[in-house]
């Protein structure tokens, strides 16, 4: 049924939850700032809120990883360089590659299907992932907002991939992922099926079209 299948990357074939928990902890630690869990959960929470402005085109990516810092720090009033904390930070995060449960399994039973990795993020980190991880040994080629010029869901992104590989055939084209608002949508507004990956069973509030929701990833070889 679908012979091209489009995969995010984070929180779908990789744990991003596990790799940013891991290298904030351990970037807190190397500069010294006292972590905790509350500590740690009230910035998801900010730069969770940052990442949705971005995807809505509110604010540039350079500004975002500077700026989450700067209004997290200040709530908490501390007195630390932002700029110097996110480099670090993504020192510590481009090494992080936890798979997800069943990723290997189901890639390893796709090898006759054309597959792309589409993912938002700084190229400097999901490059050194991909690699680790060995995602690219999976994939006829990858696509990283930063490097596209435009972040999912904006049919933009699609659009400069279908430059580079040529135009897809939409009716046998799906696109995998855990957000609603960045693979669905990226999806809707491309025109293609979506495959929304819920493992934790979120409730979908939106009107963006889901055409199969899966909690196991598995599950997928069922679909296509």
């Amino acid at each position: 049924m679908f012979d091209t299948l489009l995969f995010d990357l984070d929180d779908t074939l990789l744990s991003f939850q596990k790799a940013e928990y891991f290298s904030f902890k351990k970037t807190c630690e190397d500069c010294h700032i006292q972590w905790s869990e509350p500590f740690y959960q009230r910035y998801k929470v900010i730069n969770e809120g940052y990442w949705k402005k971005l995807e809505k085109g509110q604010i540039t990516r350079d500004r975002l990883i500077v700026e989450r810092f700067e209004v997290f720090f200040k709530e908490y009033h501390i007195n630390y360089d932002c700029q110097l904390f996110n480099d670090l930070y993504f020192s510590n995060l481009k090494y992080q590659h936890q798979p997800m449960e069943h990723t290997y399994e189901l890639l390893d039973q796709l090898k006759e299907k054309t597959l792309y990795l589409v993912t938002n993020g700084q190229a400097i980190v999901q490059k050194q992932r991909i690699l680790d991880s060995r995602m690219h040994e999976y994939m006829n080629d990858i696509f990283i907002s930063e490097e596209v010029g435009f972040e999912k869901p904006s049919i933009h992104f699609f659009e400069a991939m279908e430059q580079r590989v040529g135009p897809l055939d939409k009716n046998h084209t799906l696109i995998i992922g855990d957000s609603l608002s960045s693979d669905m949508l990226g999806g809707n507004h491309f025109g293609i099926q979506t495959c929304w990956y819920n493992p934790k069973h979120k409730e979908n509030h939106s009107d963006i079209n889901i055409d199969y929701e899966i909690d196991d990833l598995l599950q997928l070889l069922d679909i296509i």
